[in-house]
């Protein structure tokens, strides 16, 4: 698995208070959990949506949420599934896709914010078959 840089470009504009990276221990927190990509665009967040991410996740519990999730798997007899990386072959750049493309896309992200979908049009990864 790839290593990921987290807050290392060289800030533009105000950093905030938080400075060109997040806070050092919250990073680590969310490590322990494999969440460090909470933290991915920070470079791209303004000052006031830094201060907004750190609280949100601040105000978690992770621990928790490991316990539920992991009660939920093993009740339903399934191991608690590894997250992995989406394999590249499976990812695809808005640059590359055809007009027809693009705008079925737009059509289910509308009628998913609208209520009317169930079905998340960015699509995710878990690995496990089951879902």
């Amino acid at each position: 698995m790839k290593e990921m840089m987290v807050g290392s470009a060289a800030p533009v504009g105000p950093v905030g208070r938080w400075g060109a990276a997040p806070p050092q221990a919250l990073l680590e927190r969310m490590k322990d959990y494999g969440q460090e990509g909470a933290f991915a665009l920070w470079d791209e967040l303004s000052p006031e949506d830094r201060d907004l991410l750190v609280r949100d996740i601040e105000s978690l519990d992770l621990s928790r949420i490991d316990r539920i999730i992991r009660r939920s798997f093993g009740s339903q007899g399934f191991l608690a599934p590894a997250v992995e990386p989406v394999p590249e072959s499976s990812v695809s750049r808005v640059e590359d896709r055809s007009p027809e493309d693009k705008e079925r896309w737009w059509k289910g992200a509308e009628s998913h914010f609208r209520g009317e979908a169930g079905r998340c049009p960015s699509g995710w990864w878990s690995g496990n078959s089951a879902w």
